[in-house]
Protein backbone atom coordinates (compact mmCIF):
# COMPACT_ATOMS: atom_id res chain seq x y z
CA UNK A 1 0.00 0.00 0.00
CA UNK A 2 1.20 3.33 -1.25
CA UNK A 3 2.65 6.02 1.73
CA UNK A 4 2.38 8.76 -0.99
CA UNK A 5 0.79 11.49 1.34
CA UNK A 6 2.39 14.41 3.01
CA UNK A 7 2.44 14.42 7.14
CA UNK A 8 -0.18 17.12 7.43
CA UNK A 9 -2.46 14.70 5.31
CA UNK A 10 -2.17 11.81 8.06
CA UNK A 11 -5.03 12.28 10.03
CA UNK A 12 -7.20 9.24 10.80
CA UNK A 13 -10.26 8.10 12.12
CA UNK A 14 -11.01 4.83 13.77
CA UNK A 15 -14.91 4.23 13.58
CA UNK A 16 -16.04 1.82 15.49
CA UNK A 17 -17.02 0.45 19.31
CA UNK A 18 -14.98 -0.09 22.39
CA UNK A 19 -16.33 -3.37 23.21
CA UNK A 20 -15.14 -4.72 19.72
CA UNK A 21 -11.96 -6.73 20.21
CA UNK A 22 -10.85 -5.46 16.57
CA UNK A 23 -11.32 -1.52 17.13
CA UNK A 24 -9.23 -1.74 20.40
CA UNK A 25 -6.40 -3.95 18.25
CA UNK A 26 -6.61 -0.92 16.10
CA UNK A 27 -6.65 1.75 18.35
CA UNK A 28 -3.87 0.42 20.50
CA UNK A 29 -1.48 0.08 17.69
CA UNK A 30 -2.80 3.98 16.75
CA UNK A 31 -1.73 4.96 21.11
CA UNK A 32 1.98 3.67 20.21
CA UNK A 33 2.59 5.83 17.02
CA UNK A 34 2.84 9.32 16.37
CA UNK A 35 0.31 9.22 13.57
CA UNK A 36 -2.55 11.27 14.64
CA UNK A 37 -6.10 9.46 15.13
CA UNK A 38 -9.26 9.61 16.55
CA UNK A 39 -11.60 6.93 17.44
CA UNK A 40 -15.86 7.36 16.47
CA UNK A 41 -18.33 4.96 17.36
CA UNK A 42 -19.93 3.50 15.01
CA UNK A 43 -23.64 4.61 15.19
CA UNK A 44 -27.05 4.45 13.04
CA UNK A 45 -26.57 7.33 11.98
CA UNK A 46 -23.32 6.99 10.28
CA UNK A 47 -23.99 3.18 9.67
CA UNK A 48 -25.31 3.72 6.29
CA UNK A 49 -23.16 6.25 4.86
CA UNK A 50 -20.25 3.94 6.64
CA UNK A 51 -20.94 0.67 5.13
CA UNK A 52 -21.67 2.09 1.63
CA UNK A 53 -17.82 3.97 1.76
CA UNK A 54 -16.14 0.71 3.28
CA UNK A 55 -17.85 -1.94 1.74
CA UNK A 56 -18.38 -3.86 4.68
CA UNK A 57 -20.89 -3.82 7.90
CA UNK A 58 -17.64 -5.38 10.01
CA UNK A 59 -15.57 -2.76 12.21
CA UNK A 60 -13.42 -1.33 12.60
CA UNK A 61 -13.32 0.58 9.42
CA UNK A 62 -10.61 3.57 9.33
CA UNK A 63 -10.89 6.65 7.26
CA UNK A 64 -7.28 8.35 5.99
CA UNK A 65 -8.21 12.04 5.58
CA UNK A 66 -8.60 13.93 3.33
CA UNK A 67 -10.55 10.85 2.94
CA UNK A 68 -8.75 8.93 -0.04
CA UNK A 69 -8.20 5.70 1.82
CA UNK A 70 -11.18 3.73 3.44
CA UNK A 71 -9.35 0.36 5.21
CA UNK A 72 -10.98 -2.08 7.01
CA UNK A 73 -8.88 -4.81 7.86
CA UNK A 74 -6.65 -4.35 10.41
CA UNK A 75 -3.02 -6.30 9.97
CA UNK A 76 -2.87 -4.80 6.42
CA UNK A 77 -3.26 -1.51 8.13
CA UNK A 78 -0.76 -2.06 10.62
CA UNK A 79 1.57 -3.29 8.08
CA UNK A 80 0.42 0.51 6.38
CA UNK A 81 1.52 2.08 10.10
CA UNK A 82 4.48 0.55 9.48
CA UNK A 83 5.45 1.52 6.05
CA UNK A 84 4.03 5.05 7.08
CA UNK A 85 6.11 5.68 10.19
CA UNK A 86 9.27 4.49 8.11
CA UNK A 87 8.62 7.17 6.00
CA UNK A 88 7.27 10.39 7.99
CA UNK A 89 8.72 9.56 11.93
CA UNK A 90 11.66 6.96 11.57
CA UNK A 91 12.67 8.83 15.09
CA UNK A 92 9.51 7.57 16.73
CA UNK A 93 8.83 4.26 14.35
CA UNK A 94 7.36 1.30 16.16
CA UNK A 95 8.28 -1.99 14.02
CA UNK A 96 4.81 -3.98 14.18
CA UNK A 97 6.63 -6.51 12.41
CA UNK A 98 10.16 -6.84 12.52
CA UNK A 99 13.02 -8.20 10.70
CA UNK A 100 13.86 -11.57 10.73
CA UNK A 101 12.81 -14.63 12.12
CA UNK A 102 11.13 -12.58 15.05
CA UNK A 103 9.23 -10.93 12.18
CA UNK A 104 7.71 -13.77 10.88
CA UNK A 105 6.90 -15.23 14.73
CA UNK A 106 5.17 -12.01 15.55
CA UNK A 107 2.81 -12.35 12.58
CA UNK A 108 1.69 -15.56 12.32
CA UNK A 109 0.71 -15.72 16.39
CA UNK A 110 -0.89 -12.46 15.72
CA UNK A 111 -2.60 -14.49 12.90
CA UNK A 112 -4.32 -17.27 15.31
CA UNK A 113 -4.61 -14.17 17.90
CA UNK A 114 -6.95 -12.68 15.09
CA UNK A 115 -8.75 -15.91 13.69
CA UNK A 116 -8.86 -18.28 16.50
CA UNK A 117 -8.76 -17.03 20.19
CA UNK A 118 -11.57 -14.76 19.09
CA UNK A 119 -13.47 -17.91 19.64
CA UNK A 120 -12.82 -17.33 23.49
CA UNK A 121 -13.78 -13.92 23.06
CA UNK A 122 -16.81 -14.91 21.69
CA UNK A 123 -17.58 -17.91 24.17
CA UNK A 124 -16.98 -15.61 27.38
CA UNK A 125 -19.17 -12.79 25.72
CA UNK A 126 -22.09 -14.79 24.94
CA UNK A 127 -22.10 -18.03 26.35
CA UNK A 128 -22.42 -16.63 29.65
CA UNK A 129 -25.49 -14.46 30.59
CA UNK A 130 -24.25 -11.93 32.75
CA UNK A 131 -21.27 -11.10 30.39
CA UNK A 132 -24.38 -11.28 27.18
CA UNK A 133 -26.23 -8.42 29.23
CA UNK A 134 -23.40 -6.36 29.80
CA UNK A 135 -21.92 -6.63 26.30
CA UNK A 136 -25.76 -6.49 24.96
CA UNK A 137 -25.93 -2.97 26.75
CA UNK A 138 -22.78 -1.30 26.50
CA UNK A 139 -22.71 -1.75 22.25
CA UNK A 140 -26.20 -0.95 22.16
CA UNK A 141 -25.49 1.93 23.79
CA UNK A 142 -22.71 2.85 21.82
CA UNK A 143 -24.32 2.19 18.58
CA UNK A 144 -27.64 3.94 19.21
CA UNK A 145 -25.83 7.56 19.42
CA UNK A 146 -27.28 10.49 21.32
CA UNK A 147 -29.95 11.08 19.32
CA UNK A 148 -34.01 11.04 19.73
CA UNK A 149 -35.30 7.75 21.54
CA UNK A 150 -31.62 6.68 21.98
CA UNK A 151 -32.44 4.39 24.66
CA UNK A 152 -35.33 2.36 23.29
CA UNK A 153 -32.59 2.12 20.23
CA UNK A 154 -30.20 1.05 22.14
CA UNK A 155 -32.04 -2.01 23.20
CA UNK A 156 -33.07 -2.73 19.90
CA UNK A 157 -29.48 -2.52 19.06
CA UNK A 158 -28.24 -4.71 21.53
CA UNK A 159 -30.64 -6.85 21.14
CA UNK A 160 -29.58 -7.70 17.39
CA UNK A 161 -26.06 -7.96 18.76
CA UNK A 162 -26.39 -10.41 21.25
CA UNK A 163 -28.66 -12.68 18.53
CA UNK A 164 -25.92 -12.24 16.07
CA UNK A 165 -23.42 -13.70 19.30
CA UNK A 166 -24.75 -16.66 20.03
CA UNK A 167 -25.32 -17.37 15.88
CA UNK A 168 -21.66 -16.85 15.92
CA UNK A 169 -20.87 -18.97 18.76
CA UNK A 170 -22.43 -21.59 17.03
CA UNK A 171 -20.38 -21.10 13.91
CA UNK A 172 -17.58 -21.22 15.56
CA UNK A 173 -18.34 -24.66 16.98
CA UNK A 174 -19.32 -23.38 20.70
CA UNK A 175 -22.60 -24.97 20.88
CA UNK A 176 -21.98 -27.71 23.64
CA UNK A 177 -20.51 -27.73 26.87
CA UNK A 178 -17.53 -30.10 26.17
CA UNK A 179 -16.47 -27.77 23.64
CA UNK A 180 -16.63 -24.84 25.60
CA UNK A 181 -14.75 -26.44 28.86
CA UNK A 182 -11.83 -27.72 26.79
CA UNK A 183 -11.77 -24.04 24.88
CA UNK A 184 -11.49 -22.31 28.28
CA UNK A 185 -8.95 -24.65 29.75
CA UNK A 186 -6.78 -23.85 26.78
CA UNK A 187 -6.82 -20.34 26.89
CA UNK A 188 -6.13 -20.74 30.73
CA UNK A 189 -2.74 -22.48 29.33
CA UNK A 190 -2.31 -19.97 27.39
CA UNK A 191 -2.83 -16.87 29.77
CA UNK A 192 -0.51 -19.28 32.39
CA UNK A 193 2.52 -18.69 29.88
CA UNK A 194 2.27 -15.09 28.88
CA UNK A 195 2.12 -13.98 32.35
CA UNK A 196 4.87 -15.79 33.21
CA UNK A 197 6.64 -14.21 30.31
CA UNK A 198 5.30 -11.04 31.31
CA UNK A 199 6.27 -11.66 35.08
CA UNK A 200 10.50 -11.35 33.55
CA UNK A 201 12.22 -8.30 35.02
CA UNK A 202 12.24 -5.81 32.21
CA UNK A 203 9.94 -7.49 29.83
CA UNK A 204 7.24 -5.08 29.15
CA UNK A 205 5.87 -6.19 25.85
CA UNK A 206 5.90 -9.93 24.79
CA UNK A 207 9.01 -9.96 22.34
CA UNK A 208 10.57 -7.29 24.28
CA UNK A 209 11.47 -3.57 25.26
CA UNK A 210 9.08 -2.16 21.76
CA UNK A 211 5.02 -3.06 21.28
CA UNK A 212 4.54 -5.54 17.61
CA UNK A 213 1.75 -6.66 16.15
CA UNK A 214 1.11 -9.48 18.01
CA UNK A 215 0.77 -7.03 21.81
CA UNK A 216 -1.48 -4.95 19.42
CA UNK A 217 -3.98 -7.92 18.87
CA UNK A 218 -3.78 -9.39 22.30
CA UNK A 219 -4.09 -5.86 24.34
CA UNK A 220 -7.02 -5.00 21.90
CA UNK A 221 -8.64 -8.23 23.21
CA UNK A 222 -7.95 -7.90 26.88
CA UNK A 223 -9.54 -4.16 26.37
CA UNK A 224 -12.51 -4.84 24.65
CA UNK A 225 -13.46 -8.34 26.22
CA UNK A 226 -11.01 -10.36 28.32
CA UNK A 227 -10.94 -7.31 30.93
CA UNK A 228 -13.98 -5.61 30.18
CA UNK A 229 -16.93 -8.24 30.03
CA UNK A 230 -17.77 -9.56 33.79
CA UNK A 231 -16.79 -13.55 33.61
CA UNK A 232 -13.38 -13.52 32.29
CA UNK A 233 -12.83 -10.21 34.04
CA UNK A 234 -13.17 -12.41 37.11
CA UNK A 235 -11.43 -15.32 35.33
CA UNK A 236 -8.37 -13.24 34.89
CA UNK A 237 -7.95 -11.82 38.27
CA UNK A 238 -5.11 -14.24 39.05
CA UNK A 239 -3.14 -13.00 35.94
CA UNK A 240 -1.62 -9.83 37.79
CA UNK A 241 1.22 -9.98 35.36
CA UNK A 242 -1.26 -9.57 32.17
CA UNK A 243 -3.60 -6.60 33.99
CA UNK A 244 -0.33 -4.50 34.70
CA UNK A 245 0.85 -5.41 30.90
CA UNK A 246 -2.48 -3.86 29.74
CA UNK A 247 -2.38 -0.74 32.09
CA UNK A 248 0.87 -0.15 31.07
CA UNK A 249 0.42 -0.71 27.79
CA UNK A 250 -1.57 2.38 27.18
CA UNK A 251 1.07 4.78 28.83
CA UNK A 252 3.33 3.69 26.29
CA UNK A 253 3.82 5.72 23.19
CA UNK A 254 6.37 7.94 19.87
CA UNK A 255 7.91 10.21 23.26
CA UNK A 256 9.40 7.00 25.02
CA UNK A 257 10.78 5.08 21.41
CA UNK A 258 14.07 5.82 21.99
CA UNK A 259 14.42 5.02 25.47
CA UNK A 260 13.01 1.77 24.57
CA UNK A 261 15.79 1.11 21.79
CA UNK A 262 18.18 1.63 24.24
CA UNK A 263 16.33 -1.07 26.54
CA UNK A 264 17.68 -4.78 26.15
CA UNK A 265 14.94 -8.08 27.16
CA UNK A 266 17.20 -11.22 25.66
CA UNK A 267 15.06 -13.90 24.70
CA UNK A 268 14.57 -16.64 27.47
CA UNK A 269 12.85 -19.86 28.20
CA UNK A 270 9.81 -17.83 29.12
CA UNK A 271 9.24 -16.45 25.69
CA UNK A 272 10.13 -20.05 24.01
CA UNK A 273 7.68 -21.55 25.89
CA UNK A 274 4.73 -18.95 25.61
CA UNK A 275 5.99 -19.27 21.46
CA UNK A 276 5.75 -23.08 21.54
CA UNK A 277 2.39 -23.18 23.72
CA UNK A 278 0.49 -21.30 20.74
CA UNK A 279 2.28 -23.10 18.43
CA UNK A 280 1.24 -26.57 19.82
CA UNK A 281 -2.49 -25.25 19.95
CA UNK A 282 -2.25 -24.34 16.01
CA UNK A 283 -1.25 -27.95 15.77
CA UNK A 284 -3.40 -29.73 18.34
CA UNK A 285 -6.51 -27.31 19.46
CA UNK A 286 -8.49 -27.10 15.90
CA UNK A 287 -7.06 -24.30 14.28
CA UNK A 288 -4.47 -26.02 11.61
CA UNK A 289 -7.57 -28.43 11.30
CA UNK A 290 -10.13 -25.98 10.39
CA UNK A 291 -7.81 -24.12 8.18
CA UNK A 292 -7.45 -27.47 6.33
CA UNK A 293 -11.05 -28.56 6.37
CA UNK A 294 -12.39 -24.81 5.45
CA UNK A 295 -9.98 -24.90 2.36
CA UNK A 296 -12.01 -28.04 1.29
CA UNK A 297 -15.08 -26.56 2.04
CA UNK A 298 -14.90 -23.91 0.36
CA UNK A 299 -13.86 -25.59 -2.72
CA UNK A 300 -16.71 -28.32 -2.76
CA UNK A 301 -18.98 -25.27 -1.61
CA UNK A 302 -20.01 -26.69 1.69
CA UNK A 303 -21.41 -24.19 3.83
CA UNK A 304 -20.58 -26.78 6.60
CA UNK A 305 -17.16 -28.37 7.69
CA UNK A 306 -16.66 -30.87 10.20
CA UNK A 307 -13.35 -30.06 12.46
CA UNK A 308 -11.32 -32.58 14.78
CA UNK A 309 -9.60 -31.34 17.58
CA UNK A 310 -7.15 -33.50 18.42
CA UNK A 311 -6.34 -32.78 21.92
CA UNK A 312 -9.46 -33.34 23.14
CA UNK A 313 -10.40 -36.19 20.89
CA UNK A 314 -13.69 -34.17 19.80
CA UNK A 315 -15.84 -33.44 16.45
CA UNK A 316 -17.15 -29.87 16.01
CA UNK A 317 -19.05 -28.99 13.00
CA UNK A 318 -18.01 -25.21 11.80
CA UNK A 319 -19.12 -22.82 8.96
CA UNK A 320 -16.56 -22.28 6.09
CA UNK A 321 -15.69 -18.89 5.48
CA UNK A 322 -14.07 -16.96 3.15
CA UNK A 323 -11.55 -14.76 5.33
CA UNK A 324 -9.59 -16.91 7.26
CA UNK A 325 -8.18 -18.90 4.24
CA UNK A 326 -7.88 -15.28 2.00
CA UNK A 327 -6.02 -14.32 5.33
CA UNK A 328 -3.59 -17.23 5.63
CA UNK A 329 -2.74 -16.68 1.98
CA UNK A 330 -2.13 -13.18 2.89
CA UNK A 331 0.23 -14.11 5.95
CA UNK A 332 1.98 -16.77 3.79
CA UNK A 333 2.93 -13.73 1.13
CA UNK A 334 4.14 -11.72 3.71
CA UNK A 335 6.45 -15.00 5.05
CA UNK A 336 7.70 -15.36 1.82
CA UNK A 337 8.49 -11.71 1.33
CA UNK A 338 9.89 -11.10 4.58
CA UNK A 339 12.21 -14.58 5.20
CA UNK A 340 11.88 -16.65 1.80
CA UNK A 341 15.23 -17.00 0.34
CA UNK A 342 16.97 -16.35 3.02
CA UNK A 343 18.60 -19.03 6.01
CA UNK A 344 15.69 -18.27 8.08
CA UNK A 345 13.57 -19.85 5.30
CA UNK A 346 14.72 -22.98 6.55
CA UNK A 347 14.48 -22.68 10.19
CA UNK A 348 11.32 -21.82 9.62
CA UNK A 349 9.92 -24.55 7.69
CA UNK A 350 12.08 -27.10 9.94
CA UNK A 351 9.58 -25.45 13.30
CA UNK A 352 6.59 -25.55 11.15
CA UNK A 353 7.33 -28.83 10.37
CA UNK A 354 7.71 -29.90 13.44
CA UNK A 355 4.32 -28.75 14.81
CA UNK A 356 2.91 -29.88 11.24
CA UNK A 357 1.91 -27.11 9.91
CA UNK A 358 4.06 -26.21 7.47
CA UNK A 359 1.68 -27.35 4.42
CA UNK A 360 -0.28 -24.20 5.99
CA UNK A 361 2.34 -21.40 6.81
CA UNK A 362 5.93 -23.20 5.10
CA UNK A 363 8.04 -21.07 2.82
CA UNK A 364 9.53 -21.67 -0.26
CA UNK A 365 13.09 -21.10 -0.25
CA UNK A 366 13.40 -18.20 -3.97
CA UNK A 367 10.58 -17.37 -5.56
CA UNK A 368 7.54 -16.05 -3.54
CA UNK A 369 4.87 -17.34 -6.10
CA UNK A 370 5.78 -20.91 -5.41
CA UNK A 371 4.45 -20.30 -1.91
CA UNK A 372 0.68 -21.11 -2.23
Amino acid sequence: MSTTMSEEECKCTVYGVTPSYFTMKLVAAFEWTAVPFELKHKTLENKEWLEARSGTQQVPVLLVRPERWVLNDTTPILHWLDALQRTYHPQHAIAFYPPGMKGALVATLEEFFDEWVTRAALHFRWNYPESAAFAQRRMGSEMAGDGAGAADTAEMVGNMIERWGHMATKAVGLSEPTMQKALEEQFHRLLHRLDVLLAQKGRRFIFGPQPTALDAVVIGGMRAHFLNDPTPTAMLQKYAHIKRYVKESAEFNAARIERAKAEVVEGSEQLREFVLEVLHQMSTCGYGAYLRANRSGLEHKSKKVEVFFEEHDEVAAMYTRPYPEQSRRMLVRFLCAHIGGTDDAEHWNGMMREFALEDLFGVAHSEVSSCL
